[in-house]
């Protein structure tokens, strides 16, 4: 390890463009699609292009942690995490639609230290390190000057839940209706790495996104900080990785695109969905496909899950939805193979029952029937309590 981390900034480069010269390669030929979502959906290509720039970097970096879009969080615990997004545009890729990046980033100790963003098509290369200044294709770029909206040539996208998520403010139509009116244009080209490297280099003047995921933005966003740029949440705060909300600008319009995404706060007659049984069936549905992203959306920030019958893990209470999300992670590496069924849901207001019977196969191979029951609670259409009761009744 440097103290100026230029070994990982050129094995990020090095290992990026390997990445996306076996994109290229693979291009517009025939490719085993799987569907995550409605529209989200992951490729052969996705999985082979992770396994490449994790084994490299692992070979590079012994004892480093890695967070992937495919595999998720390792349990290293090292305090230098890559992260990693090995085909961002998967959509675009899987129809043949030429922009996609493979995305590189190192974080030390919580923060973001390198970053690198690989255009295979176009061969454009963003990068940055931590003291370095931002780079396309090895030369040193800045932020724009830019410092109106009505001269801004900005960028944004549309998380995967748009077609369901009914508040227009969180599923980024209301936002985008009021830039395209007020910006000289507006770009959705589908990879948001390569869309918020851009504002770090100069090529445009701004970005905003909801329902991000870190490995989306992490590189990017070195790119646009060493580039002289600032990024926040939609609130003016500190960006976080799993905080899902990205603001950034050359520094000079940022006020001013904090204003336009704060002009819809408060004003959405749907900003807090009804609680129904078909919502703790869809919530029951994201468990049984292990769709911690999806999950996630129906908790808030806040939530509490009590796991107080069985063993270990379930013994134990989670608080807020970074704990929560790790506990479901290791419930899920536990019993890998699950299914639910037999389920029936009834909610009464701000509180719901769900019973459950789960099948699987434990990752030492035992068969197992569980039959249990959550007790939620809700707030605002969020779930905050989830009490979850459960026996082994069959192995």
């Amino acid at each position: 390890m440097s103290a100026t981390f230029e070994r990982e900034l050129d094995a990020a480069i090095r290992v990026a463009r390997e990445a996306g010269a076996l994109l290229k390669d693979n291009f517009g030929k025939s490719q085993e699609v799987e569907y995550k979502g409605r529209i989200d959906l992951v490729t052969e290509m996705d999985r082979r292009s992770e396994e490449l720039i994790i084994g490299r970097l692992r070979a590079a970096f012994p004892g480093d942690g890695f967070w992937a879009e495919e595999r998720g969080r390792d349990s290293s615990g090292s305090d230098r995490v890559w992260i990693i997004d090995p085909l961002d545009g998967t959509v675009n890729y899987a129809h043949e639609y030429p922009v996609f990046s493979a995305s590189i980033a190192l974080q030390v100790a919580g923060k973001l230290v390198v970053g690198a963003v690989y255009n295979p098509l176009l061969d454009d290369m963003y990068a940055a390190r931590q003291g370095g200044g931002a780079m396309l294709n090895g030369k040193q770029r800045r932020v724009t000057e830019v410092d109106t909206l009505e001269r801004a040539f900005l960028a944004t996208g549309f998380g995967y839940d748009v077609s369901t998520e009914r508040d227009p403010e969180k599923n980024n139509l209301a936002p985008f209706s009021r830039f395209i009116v007020r910006a000289q244009a507006v770009r959705r080209a589908g990879s948001a790495a390569l869309a918020i490297a851009k504002v770090g280099v100069g090529r445009t003047d701004g970005f905003w996104e909801g329902r991000l995921h870190p490995w989306d933005m992490a590189a990017a966003m070195v790119v646009v900080k060493e580039g002289g740029g600032m990024l926040t949440n939609y609130a003016g705060g500190p960006p976080a990785l799993e905080g899902r909300q990205l603001v950034g600008s050359n520094g000079q319009i940022h006020e001013q695109m904090q204003q336009v995404l704060s002009a819809g706060v408060g004003s959405s007659s749907e900003s807090h969905p009804a609680v129904t049984t078909a919502t703790l069936n869809a919530f029951l549905a994201a468990f049984n496909a292990h769709d911690l992203d999806r999950i996630m959306d129906f908790l808030a920030d806040d939530c509490e899950f009590h796991m107080p019958r069985g063993r270990e893990p379930w013994g134990t209470r989670y608080v807020g939805k970074p704990a929560v999300r790790e506990g479901l992670a290791t419930r899920f590496t536990g019993i890998p193979d699950v299914h639910y069924g037999e389920d029936s849901h009834w909610v009464a207001e701000n509180h719901g029952v769900s019973t459950w019977l789960l099948t699987g196969t434990t990752k030492t191979g035992e068969q197992v029937r569980v039959r249990g029951v959550d007790l939620l609670e809700f707030r605002d259409g969020k779930i905050i309590k989830k009490d979850a009761y459960w026996k082994i009744v069959e192995k």
